[in-house]
């Protein structure tokens, strides 16, 4: 796909282009099997395999991963995902890093 930026329309396509795929890979992974859980599976292996064409390491797409699930925590976790995903394309690499930190700074806004 490789593109300059990215919309939930083409992450979700990306998906379900995938489903078989996916699915396989979501009840190997032995996390929570649930419809949340599902559709950030779903966010989370698009934005991976984007970063990961776009030149993102390893260790860039676990932290990005990370935040990406600590960033859907009570928000849309496609539109957490791709936000991320167009910020590392624009600068090549993404603001927030995963930990205590950052769960507190959305906790704060959240509650807020």
């Amino acid at each position: 796909m490789n593109k300059t930026r990215y919309t939930v329309a083409d992450g979700k396509r990306w998906a379900e282009e995938r489903t078989a795929e996916l699915i396989v890979s979501y009840h190997r992974s032995g996390i929570p099997q649930n419809e949340v859980m599902w559709e950030l599976w779903q966010a989370g292996c698009f934005v991976s395999a984007m970063l990961e064409e776009h030149g993102a390491t390893r260790e860039q797409r676990n932290d990005i991963g990370f935040v990406h699930g600590q960033r859907s925590f009570g928000r849309d976790m496609w539109d957490a995902g791709i936000a991320l995903l167009n910020e590392f394309v624009e600068t090549g690499d993404v603001g927030d890093k995963p930990g205590v930190e950052l769960a507190d700074r959305l906790i704060k806004e959240i509650l807020q």
